[in-house]
């Protein structure tokens, strides 16, 4: 995918989830780690949000689970305040376990 395809696509899932337009602003390399191990590592994207009712800005990435990529948002309000914060508080409610995201067998 290239890069403005992806950028679309966190732009559009932010529309889903949050109901509002997002303007890209910035992309920061993040490291989760839990007792000195990365435990994920990967880009993490900054966008402006246009007219949202409690955020100014929203972080964006994805996963990969199986075949589907699973776009994750955190709106920027304290105590998420940076992309690295956004990561450790995403790790910390386990999001960022990519089985978990995939669709259970009935």
């Amino acid at each position: 995918m290239s890069r403005i395809a992806y950028k679309t696509l966190l732009c559009n899932t932010i529309l889903s989830v949050h109901g509002v337009n997002a303007r890209w602003l910035t992309v920061t390399r993040v490291e989760a780690t839990d007792k000195g191990k990365i435990v994920w590592a990967g880009d993490v994207d900054t966008f402006e949000l246009v007219k949202h009712p409690q955020a100014k800005a929203c972080y964006a990435w994805s996963l990969e689970a199986g075949d589907l990529t699973v776009v994750l948002t955190a709106l920027k309000i304290p105590p998420v305040t940076s992309a690295q914060l956004a990561i450790q508080t995403a790790y910390a409610e386990g999001k960022l376990d990519p089985k978990q995201h995939l669709p259970k067998n009935k």
